[in-house]
């Protein structure tokens, strides 16, 4: 239906994007290069940059607390999304993701979602979103 709130899995494996993708390019780019990859470049490709992608003044604070020079390993009982599986389940990923915030308001810390009676973010629609 393109229903994403209604998909089977939700965004399989969304949850380690930063690390899965943080381990398969560290040696091949600077930190500084990597990470505009997930935050600016999609933001202005999908024409989101008049509120996302960047830390600046009137935009959402979108922050990510990471390390990335810690490793950990995948396990099913720390997958977070509505069916705990995962290709990277077992599998050693370099970049903990310490805290989430999504506009302003800490939604994942220390490895669990704080309060999870309500939902912080919003749909981004580019139809909608921008007007």
């Amino acid at each position: 239906s393109g229903n994403l709130q209604k998909a089977w899995g939700g965004i399989s494996s969304l949850q380690f994007l930063l690390a899965a993708s943080y381990t398969a390019m560290k040696d091949k780019m600077p930190l500084e290069q990597f990470i505009p990859l997930l935050t600016e470049y999609p933001a202005v490709f999908l024409k989101l940059d008049n509120r996302k992608g960047f830390l600046k003044v009137g935009y959402d604070a979108d922050i990510v607390v990471w390390k990335p020079g810690k490793k950990f390993t995948v396990r099913a009982e720390d997958i977070l999304h509505r069916h705990p599986i995962s290709p990277y389940t077992g599998e050693e990923l370099n970049g903990l993701v310490q805290q989430t915030i999504v506009n302003g308001i800490t939604v994942f810390k220390d490895a669990r979602i704080p309060d999870k009676s309500k939902t912080h973010g919003k749909p981004i629609l580019a139809d909608n979103y921008n007007n």
